[in-house]
């Protein structure tokens, strides 16, 4: 358990953690853009996602959105539970409009708005969002005062951006079969393990770097379990966004799309995780009145 005193450390810690998947990340995006250059523009469908072209334009702008939106997560995660509590607020509030914008929207051609599965996706983002944060109110009183953070749920975060970004760069190298390509023809097996993998990875040097518990293997099935349910999040919004044909929720974040597509990853990790803690609390209650 981290201790209140080097929290500034840990947190330190936590962000060098996050450049140093950042540096190794372009620096294996270097390596796909040689090693498997994107195909011709007319090779991908139009109004569906398909293999990303590094040599593009918007990649600063992409990686400026990333970057920012990352780090406020983190850092509010980590140091300030009502701020936490707000800029989800905000978020849901931007998903909301993107939903309702998309109900009058007409564009483009073949596109027909899905209520049920719409809806559905910005409720299960808004369950998500509650979870998160009933999940480190409960959670926090442990360890920090209340208008702390929880440095836990901020390396969870921190773990889904990692898994995200190398799922994509993993898949670019490696290529090789697609795994639902009528949903998302970008994502194939070998992106998937990778991500897995290298979620794995951060878990056990995170674990190292900053909760120094033993249970090393513990962690780095955390990691893969994590990484697994920001692919199934990934998986369920681009499901709901190819039923209506289109290939962004939004363009509110520019080149990375709106909020729903920015913050897809994360609507299955915060059920499973509220669940998972509560089943642990209940397993430990048990045991000590048994």
């Amino acid at each position: 358990m981290l201790d209140a005193a080097p929290r500034g450390a840990d947190f330190l810690r936590l962000m060098m953690l996050y450049a140093a998947f950042l540096a190794a990340g372009f620096g294996l995006k270097a390596i796909a853009k040689k090693w498997r250059p994107a195909p011709p523009a007319a090779h991908v469908r139009k109004g569906i996602e398909g293999p990303k072209d590094f040599k593009g334009p918007g990649i600063a702008a992409k990686f400026t959105v990333f970057f920012l939106f990352q780090t406020a997560l983190l850092g509010l995660a980590f140091w300030w539970l009502p701020g936490l509590a707000f800029f989800f607020l905000v978020l849901f509030a931007f998903g909301a409009k993107e939903v309702t914008g998309l109900r009058a929207a007409t564009y483009p051609v073949g596109y027909r708005f899905r209520p049920v599965t719409t809806y559905g996706l910005l409720g299960l983002f808004g369950l998500s969002l509650a979870a998160y944060l009933g999940f480190a109110a409960d959670a926090l009183g442990r360890a920090f005062p209340p208008s702390g953070g929880w440095p836990f749920l901020a390396f969870l975060f921190l773990l889904v951006a990692i898994a995200d970004g190398y799922s994509q760069i993993t898949g670019e190298i490696l290529g090789g079969a697609k795994i639902v390509p009528r949903i998302s023809p970008g994502k194939t097996w070998s992106g998937f393990l990778g991500g897995l993998v290298f979620c794995a990875l951060a878990a056990w040097v995170g674990n190292r770097l900053l909760f120094r518990f033993p249970a090393d293997a513990a962690f780095a099935c955390l990691g893969a379990a994590t990484g697994a349910l920001a692919f199934f999040g990934d998986i369920s919004a681009s499901w709901v966004k190819r039923r209506m044909g289109l290939k962004d929720f939004s363009n509110l974040l520019g080149s990375q799309g709106g909020v729903l597509d920015r913050g897809d990853s994360l609507i299955w990790l915060g059920p499973a995780l509220w669940a998972g803690y509560r089943l642990l609390q209940a397993a430990r209650a048990c045991a000590s009145n048994g």
